[in-house]
């Protein structure tokens, strides 16, 4: 009777395991063992060496794709202004502006707006012409825009206070004249709103404007105006006639 002690050994002995998971009989030996082990070290380190190899290629092509992104992100923030077209848009408009020609001048602004976006001037002159042409919600749109760009401008300010007069509403128009420096301007503007509470209140605001440009004719006469409508000679002459 065979035994697995009379065949020199167990016959599970002569079994080994294979890298793609089968067995196989030892008829060649040990020798053969060996080779068969070298030959599946071998293909896992070629295996091995192209992961890390297609991994760097995809890391490098991932870093390629970043930069030429960025690379079009500044390009495009960074896009130049042609100065002459945009030079030439404000002068034309603000040339409009004066002469009365509303349209034409919303067109040059329109153009000052898309060659510079950030340019809060652009809404500040678009906003005083729809002001001027009696647009106000309109112009009141393109002012809030102006003003979030520069919200220290004594000119912004001066142009969103004349709308707030207005439309109605004098507290807010001295708000707003409150957040900018007092010069000439400013306070005259405070002084065209005091005109609604009597000739004594705007002759008090007159008189620092005045202090600030002696030489200014029309403020002058405005201040004399007010003087003589506050004095008591005009008064009585207003009663009795």
């Amino acid at each position: 009777m065979f035994s697995a002690e009379s065949s020199g050994g167990s016959v599970l002995a002569n079994v080994i395991p294979l890298a793609s998971g089968a067995t196989a009989t030892n008829s060649g030996g040990t020798g053969g063992v060996r080779r068969q082990l070298i030959r599946n070290a071998g293909s896992a380190s070629r295996n091995d060496r192209c992961f890390r190899k297609g991994r760097q290629y995809s890391v490098k092509t991932f870093s390629s794709l970043v930069i030429v992104v960025l690379l079009s992100a500044v390009a495009c923030r960074e896009k130049p202004i042609d100065q002459g077209a945009l030079i030439t848009a404000r002068t034309i408009g603000l040339d409009d502006l004066q002469r009365g020609r509303l349209a034409e001048a919303e067109q040059e602004f329109r153009t000052v707006i898309a060659l510079a976006p950030r340019d809060p001037l652009g809404y500040a002159n678009l906003g005083l012409t729809y002001l001027r042409a009696g647009r106000y919600a309109e112009a009141e749109s393109q002012l809030d825009r102006a003003r979030r760009l520069d919200a220290k401008s004594p000119d912004i300010a001066l142009i969103i206070a004349k709308l707030y007069s207005l439309t109605g509403r004098p507290a807010d128009a001295r708000r707003v004249l409150s957040t900018i420096p007092p010069d000439a301007r400013v306070l005259y503007a405070l002084a065209e709103l005091e005109r609604e509470h009597g000739d004594g209140a705007y002759a008090d605001r007159l008189r620092p404007v005045l202090e600030r440009v002696p030489a200014n004719l029309a403020v002058r006469l405005k201040l004399a105006d007010a003087l003589l409508r506050r004095s008591p000679r005009w008064t009585g002459s207003k009663g009795r006639s």
